[in-house]
Parts: C-alpha cells; sequence; structure tokens
C-alpha cells in the first residue's frame, strides 16, 4: 500500500449506518457530520489538539446565503486543506423564517468538504454508494461481530502456548517463531483496525477483564518482545 493513500485507505468507506438520503432536486446520500468528526478523531486526536479548523473568510451571496472558507489543519498544523461551506440564512423558500443556526451549518458543511479531500467517506463523493452491490457489500463489514481479546486468545492458543514453553526453555529462536504465526494485518477485524497481535497485548494485569482465564503473557515476556524480536527473526 503506497504511503501517499494510507490515510485514504483508512478512511475512505463509510458505514451505511451513518449515512441519510437528502433530497436536492435528486436523492443524494450525506454523511452525518459528527461521525466524520469522530472518524477524525480516530486518526489524528482530540480537535484542538492533533487536529481543528481555523475560519478564514465569512461571505454574504446576493442568493442569501453565507459562506465560509474554513482551513482545516492536522498532526503538527503543517498540513492543511481549504473549502468553502454554505448554508441559507432562511430555513423556508419564501424567505420570511431566519436560519438562526445557518453560520454553524456553513462551518460544518467546509469541515466536511475539507476532510472529504483527505479521503473521509470518500466512497460517497466517488459514487460507489449509487451501486446497490457495494452499499450491501460495505453493510455487511460493518456489521461483522467485533473481535474480542478472547476470541484472538482461544483461536491462537496453539501459539500462545508454543510460546509459554519456549520461553522456559530459553528457546527465543522458536518463541519469536510463534509470535509470528499469530494472525497480523490480514486478519483486522474492519470495525476496529485491531489485528490478533495488538489484541493479545493486554497487560499481566488486566487480563480479567477481558474474561481471559490467565494473562497471555508475563510482564517479562512482553519485555523480551520489545527488546529482540528482530534480533532472534535475524538468527534463524
Amino acid at each position: 500500500m503506497s504511503n501517499n493513500l494510507k490515510l485514504w485507505n483508512a478512511v475512505e468507506k463509510t458505514n451505511p449506518a451513518h449515512t441519510k438520503n437528502v433530497t436536492f432536486g435528486r436523492s443524494i446520500t450525506a454523511i452525518d457530520p459528527y461521525r466524520q468528526i469522530q472518524a477524525a478523531t480516530s486518526q489524528f486526536g482530540p480537535a484542538g489538539t492533533g487536529w481543528g479548523w481555523d475560519v478564514k473568510q465569512v461571505e454574504h451571496l446576493p442568493t442569501n446565503e453565507v459562506c465560509i472558507l474554513i482551513s482545516l489543519w492536522h498532526g503538527e498544523g503543517s498540513g492543511r486543506v481549504e473549502q468553502w461551506g454554505q448554508a441559507s440564512l432562511y430555513i423556508d423558500k419564501a424567505e420570511k423564517k431566519k436560519d438562526t443556526d445557518c453560520m454553524k451549518k456553513a462551518t460544518t458543511d467546509g469541515i466536511t468538504k475539507c476532510l472529504s479531500l483527505l479521503g473521509f467517506n470518500a466512497d460517497i463523493f466517488l459514487g460507489k454508494y449509487e451501486d446497490n452491490k457495494y452499499v450491501q457489500q460495505v453493510t455487511e463489514e460493518f456489521n461483522k461481530p467485533v473481535r474480542t481479546v478472547l476470541d484472538a486468545y482461544n483461536y491462537n492458543l496453539p501459539c500462545i502456548n508454543g510460546m509459554r514453553e519456549a520461553f522456559d526453555k530459553q528457546d527465543y529462536t522458536y518463541f519469536i517463531q510463534c509470535w509470528d504465526e499469530i494472525t497480523g494485518d490480514s486478519e483486522a477485524d474492519v470495525n476496529t483496525g485491531k489485528n490478533d497481535k495488538t489484541l493479545l497485548w493486554v497487560a499481566p494485569t488486566k487480563y480479567k477483564e477481558h474474561g481471559l482465564p490467565e494473562p497471555v503473557f508475563t510482564t517479562e515476556q512482553r519485555t523480551f518482545l520489545k527488546e529482540n524480536a528482530t534480533k532472534y527473526r535475524e538468527s534463524k
């Protein structure tokens, strides 16, 4: 996977449960903007720390709309994208009822458009949601049961037992071989993005919280994995 597309590929798929149909002359699929904000927080950290936005400019159009230029930053602030968000000043076609939330709506629209340029919910903007088969496919993906630590433990127990025996015998090469056999990125859960190695990296004192009968690894074994895995892989 190209590093240039790493973020895009991580955030492009949209959970159909977070969408709604909106009619603007024709029916279109819209994403819940706060789900986008949640996804951005998951990738970058809390708004205002890992990412955020600045209002660069405000314009009032002769069509009775307000436009706000949003400059969205992420990381250390060096990565920026800009887009205009807009909203009507009124909530009715006769333009008699003012929309007191128009500024907020225009700001949210600008944020959403900026995030779309980074790949968030790109499948909607690429028109994939017009394909019923695609929508069915992503619905099935997002409805898959979330893999738990206990699931990972039970599935990989032969490897875990092999690691324990090898460590006791100081057969560290085999210890690392067993670790490498535990399922990795190819088995990542689509909802959590966590593979079995990540799920099993549970602190020895936390095993009961996950329904485990015993700690997966001791503190000594975890330290060894952190400090010596590469060394013993190279020695094979």
